[in-house]
């Protein structure tokens, strides 16, 4: 059902790098509480949540291509094995991560109020 030639562009995965780390730094400056004061960081950083815009972009160019290098076809049967492995590979992870988080931050908040525990996250 697929080619075992993989198509690598070295720029997408640049632009992985630079999305991601664009979100965590806007993520640190304003989830961070007292972080700073500094008006010019917060404006600079700001900026940040348009990695979001720029995983959609770069997912706009990669789907399109893994299926074209897989060799789908507009057909049921391709259409749901491609969803199968992208359930696979990106949702089983986010459930256990998401798991793990809620297992050690009522690990970590036992004893505190609901106000304290919403507080920290």
């Amino acid at each position: 059902m697929h080619n075992k030639t993989k198509i690598f562009i070295p720029v997408i995965e640049s632009l992985r790098g630079v999305a991601a780390l664009m979100v965590c730094l806007y993520h640190f400056v304003y989830t961070t509480t007292g972080f700073t004061s500094n008006q010019w960081i917060k404006i600079i950083f700001k900026e940040g949540s348009r990695g979001v815009d720029l995983f959609f972009l770069i997912s706009g160019v990669v789907i399109p291509l893994s299926m074209i290098q897989r060799s789908y076809k507009a057909e049921i049967s391709y259409f749901l094995h491609f969803l199968y492995r992208r359930i696979l590979r990106i949702e089983i992870p986010y459930f256990y991560c998401s798991d793990f988080r809620v297992f050690v931050s009522t690990r970590i908040c036992a004893g505190h109020s609901k106000g304290q525990f919403v507080a920290h996250f």
